[in-house]
C-alpha cells in the first residue's frame, strides 16, 4: 500500500480532544462534586442508567464510524487545520460535524446516567463553546 495510514495521528487526536471532553473533564467533575450513579433499585434510576448507557454506546459507535470514514475517504488527520478531502458519505451527508455529535451523545449519556446537574452544565457549556468555535476555527 503506497498511501501512508494516519492511524497514529487519529489516535492522538482522539486522545486529546474527545477523550478529554468525554472522560477526563467529566471524571474531574464527578470527583469534585461527588456525583454518584442513580439508584438501580428504583425504576427511575434504572431508566436513567439504561438511557445514559444507550447514549454513551451510540456516541462511541458513531465516533468510531466517523473516524473510519474520515480516514478512508477524507485522507486527513483529525487535528484542526489538517488538509482533508471533503467527506460526503455516511453521517457526513446529513450532519455538518458528526464527530461532535458523537461527543455530545457521550457527554449527555454521562450526565443522564449520573443525573448530575454539574455534568448537565458541562454538556451545555461544551455545546455552547463548540457552537462558537467551529464557525470561527473550522469553517474558514
Amino acid at each position: 500500500m503506497t498511501q501512508r495510514r494516519l492511524w497514529w495521528r487519529h489516535t492522538i487526536s482522539v486522545l486529546i480532544a474527545p477523550a478529554t471532553m468525554t472522560i477526563f473533564i467529566p471524571a474531574v467533575i464527578i470527583w469534585l462534586t461527588g456525583a454518584k450513579g442513580p439508584d438501580l433499585t428504583t425504576t427511575s434510576g434504572l431508566l436513567l442508567a439504561i438511557a445514559g448507557a444507550a447514549l454513551i454506546a451510540f456516541g462511541l459507535w458513531f465516533l468510531v464510524w466517523t473516524v473510519i470514514l474520515f480516514d478512508r475517504i477524507g485522507k486527513g488527520a483529525l487535528a484542526i487545520g489538517s488538509p482533508v478531502n471533503l467527506v460526503m458519505e455516511g453521517p457526513y451527508r446529513h450532519v455538518r460535524n458528526p464527530m461532535m455529535t458523537a461527543v455530545f451523545c457521550i457527554q449527555l449519556g454521562t450526565a443522564v446516567a449520573t443525573a448530575s446537574p454539574w455534568l448537565y452544565a458541562w454538556f451545555a457549556l461544551f455545546c455552547t463553546l463548540t457552537a462558537i468555535a467551529i464557525p470561527v476555527f473550522e469553517e474558514p
